[in-house]
């Protein structure tokens, strides 16, 4: 059900869960503590997507029960983190569900800017109160009996924050942000996902306490960065990092380069303009299974990528977080198709494709769709670009989308072996022949004409007269 947020009467919420395999087997979970005589709760972000109308991707239990009591319990778990009281109960059948138990606690004391020493074991409010932000503290209620339904339990007022489209730290945001800086993102993601302002206190927190994200392994920043730079929210997040000073600690190169992140922010709307084109040709087809792949989120090399263009190298980003590899990747082949526009390979529209053996080469390639789309965010920086350059990168992404990889990537008129059986012998002009040769095969030449084409580039045989 979608809970109306904004109703004045604020009367206290009972909320449904999903009729899923996944919701059910939580539920189940929820039963076998309870009939235990445990104290057992559904916490957390699964709570919160509840509240929001949206259909949780997992569930996660807060419970009185000791690590070694919710073991014994279930015939399959996972002991992740039994020392801070949180093990992983797994389903029994061919689905793989799995539902994180944490008996209630509090954290001991933070010497590393991201997990306690230690903890230990408190009470539901205690538990609650060690939280991040009140959204993420609500709890659901199974009941005390058969018939009774699930209700909400907010100790921290989480409904009258998202009721007000508002991101609270719970009690002191300083102390929260001190004991994990990974919050400090966190931040970001949740208020650019969800919409919300985050509230004064808080973001006053994020500010001065940026500089504790130096503490965070680059690998977790790049992880969270990944969740936020995603279509709905990317722009959202962007602006919110270098409103909260938060974008010269974990994109210092980029923050230095583009203060404030103006051009990086309009370089993703443009790349998030085009991730929400349907590229198939058909909308609702499901894709062949020769179909190429086609990217409908944002990578987090091509989004970088797309940061870095005009700011400083791509390659010198993507190394921050490891990725320099994928993101010269992206930017080299989008490269390759500004100078396929600029070059005018398209001419007046896509009509002449299937003779532009050149593009269909990169047309194929794994990253196409990703540098297509890296293109477009490029566009109004790119000189020589036709007019008609955005809708004829559309257009490309759905024929990409539409042509199956055969067709592209066909089996050779002309091989090594070919050439050979015809008296030439292998040497540094055979690449050069094959390539020729399947040129003209793209462009739809038969089989004795791409052969005439691969001896023409081979030349005369020597002794030839």
């Amino acid at each position: 059900m979608t809970v109306d947020l904004a109703d004045p009467a604020r009367r206290p919420l009972q909320l449904a869960l999903p009729e899923t395999a996944a919701a059910a087997f939580a539920m189940g979970v929820l039963v076998a503590l309870r009939e235990a005589g445990h104290d057992a709760f559904l916490v957390g972000g699964c709570v919160r997507d509840l509240v929001l109308g949206i259909e949780p991707k997992d569930y996660d239990v807060a419970t009185s029960a000791r690590p070694e009591q919710v073991s014994r319990l279930f015939p399959r778990v996972v002991e992740v983190g039994a020392s801070f009281g949180v093990v992983c109960v797994l389903s029994l059948g061919p689905s793989p569900f799995a539902v994180e138990v944490a008996t209630f606690r509090a954290d001991l004391e933070y010497q590393d800017g991201r997990r306690p020493v230690g903890v230990r074991f408190v009470g539901v409010e205690q538990d609650v109160l060690r939280r991040d932000f009140t959204m993420n503290g609500l709890l659901l209620d199974l009941g005390r009996g058969p018939e009774a339904p699930l209700t909400l339990v907010d100790l921290v007022d989480g409904i009258a924050d998202l009721r007000a489209g508002r991101l609270r730290a719970i009690g002191d945001p300083r102390a929260r942000f001190g004991e994990d800086a990974l919050r400090l993102l966190r931040a970001v993601r949740f208020a650019a996902r969800f919409g919300l302002t985050i509230e004064a206190e808080t973001s006053a927190a994020m500010r001065e306490l940026a500089p504790r994200l130096a503490m965070i392994s680059r690998e977790r920043v790049r992880m969270e960065l990944e969740h936020m730079l995603q279509p709905a929210s990317a722009s959202a997040a962007l602006q919110l990092l270098a409103d909260h000073s938060l974008d010269a600690v974990v994109l210092s190169e980029l923050a230095a380069a583009d203060p404030g992140l103006a051009r990086a922010i309009a370089r993703m709307r443009r790349l998030v303009d085009e991730a929400s084109l349907d590229p198939t040709p058909q909308a609702g087809r499901p894709p062949s299974h020769d179909a190429f792949a086609v990217s409908r989120g944002l990578p987090i090399s091509l989004a970088l990528a797309a940061l870095a263009e005009g700011a400083l190298p791509a390659t010198d980003l993507g190394g921050r977080f490891r990725l320099a590899t994928e993101v010269a990747q992206a930017t080299t082949q989008t490269d390759s198709l500004a100078a396929a526009f600029q070059g005018h390979l398209l001419g007046e529209g896509l009509h002449g494709l299937v003779h532009a053996p050149a593009l269909i080469r990169l047309l194929r390639a794994d990253h196409a769709d990703a540098a297509l789309r890296l293109l477009h965010a490029r566009l109004p920086e790119l000189a020589g670009a036709p007019v008609t350059a955005r809708a004829q990168i559309s257009e490309l992404r759905r024929l990409r989308a539409a042509t199956p990889r055969s067709r592209w990537w066909p089996t050779p008129f002309v091989d090594g072996a070919r050439l050979q059986a015809v008296g030439c012998a292998p040497g540094p002009r055979f690449r050069l022949a094959l390539d020729a040769a399947m040129d003209a095969q793209l462009a739809g030449a038969d089989a004795a004409a791409c052969m005439a084409v691969a001896l023409d580039k081979l030349g005369p045989a020597p002794g030839a007269t």
